[in-house]
């Protein structure tokens, strides 16, 4: 099996550092405030990535495939009670990003409060097809400046997976690509893999 190191080249989207970011930055309060939900489009999908609401791109087919296909590994080797799917991580106070999955460290009905946090959570996948720009840039940073220390991006139309380990606030230090007929493992349980294809949906 190899596995290749990779630059990937992506523009982030804005984040508290960046020019492009808008000088209004919402926070965790105020965006779950009953005016700020009115503002919104009722029943319209958005996460709230560093003070800038973002709203969320409907899924096609094949990420709802992978989605689904994905979310019965972790579910598979940890148990589905630690297992979330499009739910939010309470990432300080400007930031709640909604994953595609990501796996906790205790079981999620221990939430019954806040949002799980950074320090929750053993691994994040973002099944990256339309929000690839998203997924390896605004989103990759602030994985890295929490502290998630296991960031999978399943790329659906490259069918690869970046696996990013090491996150430091300039982003991650260890971006390995993984080929679909490779297997990869969570770092926390690193003798449960898995083929990338598994992920994938058919060909």
């Amino acid at each position: 099996m190899s596995f290749r190191e990779v630059s990937w080249e992506t523009k982030p989207l804005g984040l508290p550092d960046s020019a492009e970011m808008p000088r209004y930055q919402w926070t965790r309060d105020q965006y779950h405030d009953p005016m700020t939900s009115g503002i919104l489009k009722s029943g319209a999908p958005y996460e709230l990535l560093a003070g800038a609401i973002v709203r969320k791109v409907t899924a096609n087919q094949p990420h709802v495939i992978a989605c689904r296909r994905t979310n019965r590994l972790p579910a598979q080797i940890v148990g589905i009670d630690f297992v979330q799917i499009l739910a939010p991580i309470g990432i300080g106070t400007h930031s709640e990003p909604e994953p595609d999955i990501y796996v906790l460290r205790t079981e999620v009905e221990g939430f019954t409060g806040d949002a799980p946090t950074p320090a929750d959570v053993r691994l994040v996948v973002e099944v990256s097809d339309a929000t690839v720009r998203k997924d390896l840039g605004a989103k990759a940073l602030l994985y890295a400046r929490a502290g998630i220390g296991d960031y999978w991006a399943l790329l659906v139309k490259k069918r690869t997976l970046l696996d990013r380990r090491g996150p430091t606030p300039d982003g991650y230090t260890n971006i390995v690509e993984v080929a679909e007929h490779e297997s990869v493992a969570p770092l926390t349980t690193p003798d449960a893999r898995t083929l990338v294809s598994e992920m994938l949906p058919p060909a």
